[in-house]
């Protein structure tokens, strides 16, 4: 039976660590939404909230690990930060990312 390698070794292995400033993109697998996964004791993660536990610390119960430069891909943990989902909404209505599309009525 063969053992997989650690989540942490298995992470650098499927990214890109470029300058401190810049996004670290994630090049395995991603979700629909276009966030990086990796398996971790079996279950499917987030590799952004990964990268956050590895370099930062516990997730809080309840929060969310959110991106400054709206990448979802992006794993530098320099542009992440750990927020509620009301956060994530207000972040997203500043930077005007939000869209809510007008009903005509019949």
């Amino acid at each position: 039976m063969t053992v997989a390698s650690p989540p942490e070794e298995r992470f650098y292995r499927h990214m890109v660590i470029m300058a401190d400033d810049e996004c670290w993109p994630w090049i395995a697998g991603k979700n629909a939404c276009g966030y990086g996964t990796i398996g971790v004791y079996g279950r499917s993660t987030l590799a952004h909230r990964l990268s956050w536990q590895m370099h930062r610390g516990e997730i809080p119960r309840g929060k969310n690990v959110l991106h400054t430069c709206d990448v979802p891909h992006c794993v530098n943990p320099a542009h992440l930060f750990i927020g509620t989902q009301m956060d994530n909404i207000h972040d997203m209505e500043r930077k005007q990312r939000s869209y809510h599309p007008r009903v005509q009525a019949p």
